[in-house]
């Protein structure tokens, strides 16, 4: 990976060109020098600015300048010397040693990734060290008026592309976004460690003015993803197929109806046959097997749109009109779909939307597995209480893999608003 640039949540806690331009404008030690310089050139242009960095006083966009710490303007930066584990996804597997010979295996794990991070904070004193180090533990805690420990996304660059200074600002974009990555659910789980301090003031010959820190980082869900790619917009349920069905696979008497199996069953003729266990009374059974006036959307993610070597999970928004919308199912199904029992026997993820407020949008979050909802005053709820999965267990998304089609299937109430849109996301997890 690029270690020029790391940025947790809403807090860039790293950026080694700025520190570097902060440097050769004098926020250093007269003792401290710059030997080599391993950040990427384009970075202030791919996120967003005109010009390169100046002072941390004069720039809008400096993450730790306070305007009343005299300090803050003496503090250059932290400058990243090692990132370990953002390189492979880990794996856990059980290995069971048999009695004789052999062995056996357990469930394949996905456990956590640890991100093991070295850097150094630079300051031109030593009130501008002490202040950056408070800083960056502050930072690692939680974002700026935010509540310390929720977990955030850390972003960063795979590489940096390669630098040319006549590239236009959508080559810079396009560029640094094919590079951009990120790692969701991370919080410090190590305080910030001091490994040595250096270089001293030389205006007073004493008191450091560098430090080399570790800190170490853990993200609970463990892949590292790209930057996601806009697979459909604007899908539109109103001009759906109106059609009649159950929303659960539930035959008569609540029994699951079945699906061919790929493989048959070995039994015994004279054993007593194998039987159908009948679902458990419940009220989410006996609204399964009513049919109901809806209708149907379907659109297909034709092969090869997405990368054959890895794994991509897609993220759907529903958007509403001036309207509450009701009963909305998404459902994802392997191939092209010809018939009502592809998608019986067919579906790989599945989830039911209870309730949307009007002029808001839900999102059903493939990274985290969240479903939330952001209302019309601006408000950000979770809305797990309103969505579920098949058979009323927790919804999750489907893993799309090695490049194949997929369709996927949108019904709605008859009655949905015109205005209702559905757009989708994929986003791909490296292995």
């Amino acid at each position: 990976m690029h270690r020029g640039w790391l940025q947790l949540g809403q807090t860039e806690i790293a950026n080694t060109a700025r520190t570097v331009a902060y440097m050769r404008n004098g926020v250093r030690n007269t003792s401290t020098q710059i030997v080599t310089d391993d950040s990427w050139p384009m970075l202030p242009y791919w996120l967003g600015r005109t010009t390169n960095w100046v002072l941390p006083e004069v720039d809008e966009d400096c993450p730790w300048y306070d305007r009343t710490d005299s300090a803050s303007a003496e503090f250059a930066g932290v400058w990243p010397l090692r990132v370990d584990g953002l390189d492979s996804t880990p794996l856990d597997r059980e290995v069971i040693e048999g009695a004789v010979a052999g062995g056996g295996f357990g469930v394949l794990r996905t456990p956590p990734r640890e991100i093991e991070i070295e850097a150094l904070v630079i300051g031109a004193t030593p009130a501008g060290l002490a202040y950056g180090l408070g800083w960056l533990g502050a930072a690692l805690r939680g974002d700026t008026c935010q509540d310390g420990g929720r977990p955030r996304n850390l972003l960063f660059l795979e590489s940096a592309p390669a630098f040319d200074a006549q590239m236009t600002p959508s080559q810079v974009q396009a560029l640094g976004n094919a590079q951009s990555r990120m790692v969701a659910q991370v919080t410090q789980t190590e305080g910030l460690r001091v490994e040595e301090s250096f270089s001293p003031w030389t205006a007073e010959d004493r008191g450091a003015t560098v430090a080399r820190v570790s800190f170490t980082l853990t993200a609970g869900v463990p892949w590292v993803w790209r930057t996601p790619t806009r697979l459909v917009s604007g899908l539109q349920p109103a001009a759906g197929e109106p059609l009649s069905l159950r929303f659960e696979n539930v035959g008569p008497g609540g029994v699951f109806e079945q699906c061919q199996q790929d493989v048959g069953l070995l039994v015994d003729p004279a054993a007593a046959p194998l039987v159908s266990l009948p679902r458990p009374v419940s009220p989410a059974a006996t609204v399964g097997m009513q049919p109901l006036l809806s209708r149907r959307t379907q659109w297909t993610l034709d092969a090869g749109r997405l990368p054959r070597w890895a794994e991509a999970v897609p993220s759907v928004t529903v958007t509403t009109g001036p309207q509450a919308e009701r009963a909305v199912r998404v459902q994802w199904v392997q191939g092209v779909v010809a018939s009502e029992s592809d998608i019986t026997c067919g579906s790989l993820g599945e989830a039911m939307i209870g309730y949307i407020p009007p002029n808001s949008s839900l999102t059903l979050d493939a990274v985290t597995g969240d479903a939330t909802v952001v209302t019309a005053d601006g408000l950000l709820l979770d809305a797990t209480p309103v969505v579920t999965g098949r058979w009323g267990g927790p919804w999750r998304s489907p893993v799309l893999r090695c490049s194949q089609p997929y369709t996927l299937v949108i019904d709605t109430l008859q009655n949905v608003h015109d205005q209702v849109r559905v757009d989708v996301d994929g986003l791909v997890r490296q292995p």
